[in-house]
Formats: structure tokens, C-alpha cells, sequence
């Protein structure tokens, strides 16, 4: 009887689409032999991790599909395909990839992190003794410097943010001073973590750290990454191309750089990987950089052990812009965008527009449409007119608490 499709589907429908694409891709193939139902897998790790975590789920699944109660082999194939984790040419894999539990990305509580040291990842190669080429992925604004990968050679990512097209102000010294010296080389904490809210210029930090690095005179190795592309290609890593090699990439460069680390939250086995990385590099000298939205008090659900970390190193806070960042980035961006704004203009802007760099920048596009539209500088009415909409949907509501607040003031 053919139960490869079926099975799937009945699957699919018990775990959801995301988590059954995870763990039961193309690579997995379902038989029935001599009255058992077979799972095929790639590799010794996945063998095992669905015999740890699946096999009840497979049997119920199987006896609802063939209406009958069925036993589960889960077996490797006989040729396990170039998918599996442990093709690193030259290297030795250990069947399980992590030192105490294989990954399991939906974990619903915090994670019990390993210890700190973890074992060799397979033979004998280390991260100083191995080349390795690093690509750069980023998402980035402003002026930028053309990113380049470890070898020196240009690559097709965005450009990134330079400190030049940083606007300083009260809300975001600290970090920026921070910042500057992790990408001098000059700071001797790591790792560092700048966190705020959405807009606040986190992303144009990490960025310019990146630039000022690069672009230095010994053209520092460096990474800068998204925490999601981090755990999809760790993910990956897992399942296809190897550990061995993910880690040589991330934990052999001087300078390692991720953006949004709220999104490792209730993923175990990244968080782990995560946290190796870290101790690896920052114990052997070498600077990480992170940004996330809120300060590590705030992120428990990271695990203890990680977060402990962060606060053990430098922790910046970047608040929302006030009114005179707002002011100098307003007129940076009207300025790259060959805007010209009369003072009135740029008060009214600054003053409306609330502290999100990226509602600003979008305000900044809209006055320079309009503009080329009427083929003359805008006035204040005609300013106001453009942004009408973007600032009734920005404003902020009055609510009975603040008049309340403000009268008792």
C-alpha cells in the first residue's frame, strides 16, 4: 500500500505546516514492510531525534491513516543523501550535533543552556587554523559603504550605514560612543547589546560598526546578521551542509554582529549554539555586537545563563529621538534626497512626526514627491497637506490618564 502521501498529509494536518517541513522535509520517506510502517531518514541525527520525539506521534498518525494499529521502524537510508549533517569533507561527525539534546526549535519554555565550553564540533580543525570566506547579509539605510565579504572581495549585499549619517543626540550618546569603539577596536568589553524601540537607530549602530571596521586599514573579519538568518542557517546546517563548517564561519572572525535578538526566543537548540559562539569568541578576545528591543531583564526567556552573559558585558539603552535628533535627521534625509525645506517646514515635521526613523524617512519621500509635483519649495500648508493622512494615523491618543497627569502638573 502506498502511505507515503497520506501519511504526509495526516502529518502535516497534526503539526502544522512550518513544524512538518522542519522535521519531515524531501529528505524523509515513509514505506510500509512486512505490515510495519518505515521512516526513512538521512542521517543517524534525524533517526534519532524522531525516535525521541515523533515515534508515539507516528504510530497514532499511521493507525488513523491504515485503520489499523502499526508498528514504527525508523531506520537511515542505505545511501543517506548529501543532506545530511555530518558531510564535512574531511571531518568526523558525532551522530548527535549538540552536546546534550538535538535542536528543538519550538520549545515552549526557556531553554537549560549547556555549559560553557562545549566540545569540538568534529576532527581536528579549529576555527584560527581553517580559511573561510564570509559572506555578509544585511538590511540597511542611509549613506553606506559597499559591503565586502572576509576575503576583501565586493559582494552583492546592501550597503551599509556609516557613524557619519548617525544623528547624536541625548537619546542615543551612550551608544553611539559604545559603538564607535567597538568598531575602533578599542573596547575591551563584549559582548556589547544596544536595545530600543523600533526606529531608534539600533540597526544604523550595528551597521556602522561594521563599516568603520571594514573599511579600516587591517580590514577586520566581520559579520553582520539577521538573529533569523542566524537560526536558518543553523537550521540548515543541521539538516544539510554540516556544523562543522557553520561554526567555522561564525566563531573565526573578530568582529560578529546580530541584529533583533528577541527573535532567538523559545528556540533551544539556536540558543545554545548562539551562546557557544559568544563564550568562544569572546573569550579568545574578539568583539560581539547585538541589538534587541528591550534590556536583558527583559529577555528571560533567552535563559538565564545567556542573559547573564549579556549583562556581563556592555549594555547601552537607545531611546526614542527626541526633537533635535529628529531635526538633524530630517534634514540629512531632505538633504540626500535634494529636498528643500524652509525652517517652518522642518519644525513642523519634527514636532508631528513621531520618534520612528523609519515614519520619518517615509515623511521625507512623500515632501519630496510633492515638491517635484508642484516644481517649487513647499510651504507650511502645502507640507501639511502631503502629511495629513501619516500624521492622523501616527498621532498619539489622548487618553482621560494624561490630561489627568498633565493638569495635576
Amino acid at each position: 500500500m502506498e502511505i507515503d502521501l497520506p501519511l504526509r498529509r495526516a502529518l502535516q494536518d497534526r503539526l502544522g505546516a512550518e513544524r512538518f517541513d522542519l522535521w519531515f522535509g524531501k529528505e524523509i520517506r515513509f514505506e510500509v514492510d512486512a505490515g510495519r510502517v518505515v521512516v526513512v531518514t538521512p542521517s543517524i541525527f534525524l533517526q534519532e531525534w524522531l525516535r525521541r520525539n515523533f515515534r508515539q506521534l507516528l504510530a497514532e498518525t499511521a493507525a488513523a491513516v491504515l485503520a489499523r494499529p502499526v508498528d514504527i521502524e525508523i531506520r537511515v537510508a542505505a545511501h543517506p543523501s548529501a543532506g545530511s549533517p555530518c558531510t564535512d569533507a574531511g571531518a568526523k561527525c558525532s551522530p548527535l550535533a549538540l552536546p546534550h539534546e538535538p535542536p528543538a526549535e519550538r520549545g515552549d519554555s526557556p531553554p537549560h543552556l549547556a555549559p560553557r565550553h562545549s566540545p569540538p564540533a568534529g576532527g581536528t580543525a579549529t576555527a584560527a587554523s581553517v580559511p573561510v570566506v564570509l559572506p555578509v547579509v544585511a538590511v540597511a539605510a542611509a549613506p553606506r559603504l559597499a559591503p565586502r565579504s572576509a576575503d576583501g572581495r565586493a559582494t552583492t549585499a546592501r550597503r551599509f550605514a556609516t557613524f557619519d549619517s548617525f544623528v547624536v543626540g541625548n537619546s542615543n550618546r551612550l551608544a553611539w560612543t559604545s559603538a564607535r569603539m567597538a568598531g575602533e577596536g578599542r573596547a575591551n568589553f563584549s559582548p556589547l547589546l544596544i536595545y530600543g524601540p523600533s526606529g531608534s537607530g539600533k540597526t544604523h549602530l550595528l551597521e556602522a560598526i561594521w563599516s568603520h571596521a571594514r573599511s579600516g586599514p587591517e580590514r577586520t573579519s566581520a559579520v553582520f546578521l539577521t538573529a533569523e538568518q542566524f537560526t536558518s542557517y543553523f537550521v540548515d546546517a543541521v539538516r544539510k551542509s554540516g556544523l562543522p563548517n557553520f561554526r567555522r564561519k561564525y566563531r573565526g572572525v573578530q568582529l560578529l554582529l546580530i541584529d533583533d535578538l528577541q527573535f532567538f526566543s523559545g528556540k533551544r537548540a539556536t540558543l545554545v549554539e548562539l551562546l557557544y559562539t559568544i563564550n568562544t569568541l569572546t573569550e579568545e578576545g574578539r568583539q560581539v555586537v547585538l541589538s534587541a528591543d528591550r534590556p536583558p531583564s527583559e529577555l528571560g526567556e533567552l535563559g538565564r545563563e545567556l542573559v547573564n552573559r549579556l549583562q556581563g558585558g556592555m549594555v547601552c539603552g537607545v531611546e526614542a529621538p527626541d526633537y533635535d535628533v529628529r531635526l538633524g535627521a530630517l534634514r540629512r534625509l531632505a538633504i540626500a534626497g535634494g529636498l528643500e525645506l524652509t525652517a517652518e517646514v522642518e519644525s513642523f515635521v519634527a514636532r508631528e512626526i513621531p520618534a520612528d526613523g523609519r515614519i520619518l524617512a517615509g515623511a521625507v519621500n512623500r515632501l519630496t514627491v510633492a515638491q517635484l509635483t508642484r516644481g517649487r519649495p513647499l510651504s507650511l500648508a502645502a507640507a501639511q497637506e502631503s502629511l495629513a493622512d501619516l500624521i492622523r494615523a501616527t498621532a498619539r491618543t489622548v487618553r482621560l490618564q494624561d490630561i489627568d497627569t498633565a493638569i495635576c502638573h
